[in-house]
């Protein structure tokens, strides 16, 4: 099934005409728990664990809501720390469900859904998918929950077209550039195309130099930087790999944006 829209927010809901339409305790699927599976989703009732993740300093509270667009809006309010195993069963068939559908664009901007939570209730799945299908994805990513936040964008992310991130609030820009390349590094089995923007042509030299020196079998293949300064020394190249000669990315200008350059991995016949 195909849905327009999908995001996780605390922003205030305003209402043009239709009312309020809160989609919480419907809709549950029989799910049968044997004693080890129960004993975990015990555990992690007591333990608090979290459905939402924090990546703007608000921790998750009763106002976030997940809100889904398709023929109707719905605004999906799962517990946020569930309390029960009913409320688990509830927060594990409404993740089942978006996990079937694909979006034609996601946005987590502020908060993420919790890995552990999703590892904790699909463990003993071997054929239901944990993850979210998006055409177009956007993503802030900053210090807080940053681990987490990278975990959950290379497993539970798949991105048909194109992810849009957005870096903000690093401390450290050492700490920023470890994380891109990261992502870049592992994303290229879920993540077709990636967009981002950088300060310094620092970053652009380490992201050379990963693709000359390290292993880049999983690297994302279509990547799109956008530079700050437009002063960024670049000359259309072909870099190589050491690891592997087949392996080449071209690097050039985007023709119509100069401030865009591109580095697409191309043949290995070239």
């Amino acid at each position: 099934m195909v849905v327009q829209y999908i995001c996780n927010s605390s922003e205030e809901i305003k209402y043009y005409g239709d009312p309020k339409k809160t989609v919480e305790k419907y809709g549950i699927f029989k799910i049968l728990l044997d004693d080890e599976l129960l004993k975990k989703w015990q555990s992690a009732v007591d333990r608090q664990i979290p459905v939402y993740l924090s990546t703007c300093g608000t921790p998750p509270n009763n106002k976030i809501y997940t809100r889904v667009e398709g023929l109707y809006v719905d605004y999906l309010k799962l517990p946020i720390y569930p309390k029960s195993i009913e409320e688990m069963k509830i927060v594990r068939c409404w993740l089942e469900r978006l996990f079937i559908c694909t979006f034609q664009h996601a946005e987590f901007k502020d908060y993420i859904f919790n890995p552990e939570m999703i590892k904790i209730l699909f463990d003993s799945e071997k054929y239901i998918p944990t993850q979210f299908r998006v055409k177009y994805g956007t993503l802030t990513y900053r210090n807080l929950n940053i681990k987490n936040l990278l975990k959950f964008t290379l497993d539970h992310l798949i991105i048909i077209n194109e992810l849009g991130i957005k870096f903000k609030c690093f401390d450290k820009k050492e700490k920023c550039n470890n994380y891109i390349l990261e992502l870049l590094s592992n994303g290229g089995k879920n993540i077709h195309l990636i967009r981002f923007n950088i300060e310094k042509q620092a970053l652009l030299d380490l992201i050379i130099k990963h693709i000359e020196t390290k292993d880049c079998s999983n690297f994302i293949s279509y990547i799109e930087i956008i530079l700050n300064q437009d002063k960024t020394i670049i000359e259309e190249n072909i870099i190589k790999n050491s690891r592997n000669p087949k392996i080449l990315f071209k690097i050039y200008r985007d023709e119509m944006c100069g401030h865009i350059l591109i580095v697409k991995k191309v043949d290995g016949k070239l």
